[in-house]
């Protein structure tokens, strides 16, 4: 599963390292615990996909910016698991993301990407049954 960020995305989008290192250091070594933002990050895109994967075609055939700065909010909310790091700021920022994602999905906003095509359900589709002898369905060349 490709992400749609990194976690130089995040440090660059967050400000410091230093503000990584205290959303993800639950073991107190004073470095980014890399298995924890990984998770985070996972978690964050697949939230994105759980959203766009009915519009659009997945994976993105690029990641737009916006979807970066969403996928940053997600995860900085995914990495928020104490009373310390989930501010209102975190909270709200998540929200608006969901909220632009849900408005990504139902088509209110676009990504200027290709959308997935859905067949018309008013549209005929030719069927064929081919039955060998016997009824044994024939091989085929």
């Amino acid at each position: 599963m490709a992400a749609y960020i990194t976690q130089q995305d995040l440090i660059e989008r967050t400000g410091s390292k230093d503000e990584l290192i205290i959303l993800s250091d639950r073991d107190g070594t004073g470095e980014v615990n890399t298995a924890v933002v990984d998770r985070a990050i996972a978690d964050a895109t697949d939230e994105i996909k759980m959203h766009l994967s009915s519009r659009y075609l997945m994976p993105l055939p690029k990641v737009p910016e916006t979807i970066k700065r969403l996928a940053v909010s997600l995860t900085v909310y995914w990495l928020s698991e104490t009373e310390v790091t989930m501010s209102d700021l975190v909270k709200g920022r998540y929200q608006n993301a969901v909220k632009t994602l849900k408005a990504l999905a139902d088509g209110s906003m676009r990504l200027g990407l290709p959308e997935a095509s859905t067949p018309d359900e008013n549209t005929a589709g030719d069927v064929q049954l081919v039955s060998g002898v016997n009824g044994s369905i024939p091989a085929r060349p």
